[in-house]
C-alpha cells in the first residue's frame, strides 16, 4: 500500500510540475495494476463458482434412462466411483465369457 501511496504522490507531483508525459505513464501503470487486480479477483471468483453445483437450477434434474444405467451406485450422480464399478463389472463379464 505504501508503494501505491508513493506512486500516487509521484503522479500528483508530475502533474503539478507540468511533466504530463511522466504523469501519464504513472497513471497508466496505476490503472493497469488496478485492472490486473480486478481481473485476477474475477478469475478466482469464476473458478470457485465454475463447479459449484449447490445453487445450480439445472443440476437438480433427474438422470435420463441411459444415465441411470451408468449410475451403478445409485446415488443419482455419474461419478468416478460409477466408472470404477463399471470397469470392474466389465472385467468380470470378460472372465465369464472366456471360461
Amino acid at each position: 500500500m505504501n508503494n501505491l501511496f508513493e506512486r500516487i504522490t509521484d503522479l500528483i507531483d508530475n502533474i503539478e510540475s507540468g511533466n504530463n508525459i511522466e504523469a501519464e505513464a504513472i497513471f497508466n501503470d496505476l490503472l493497469q495494476d488496478r485492472i490486473d487486480t480486478l481481473l485476477n479477483n474475477k478469475k478466482v471468483e469464476v473458478s470457485q463458482n465454475m463447479f459449484n453445483t449447490e445453487n445450480c437450477e439445472d443440476c437438480n434434474e433427474e438422470l435420463s434412462a441411459g444415465q441411470k444405467e451408468l449410475d451403478v451406485n445409485k446415488n443419482n450422480k455419474i461419478d468416478a466411483q460409477d466408472f470404477k464399478m463399471l470397469r470392474k463389472k466389465k472385467g468380470k463379464k470378460k472372465e465369464e465369457m472366456e471360461d
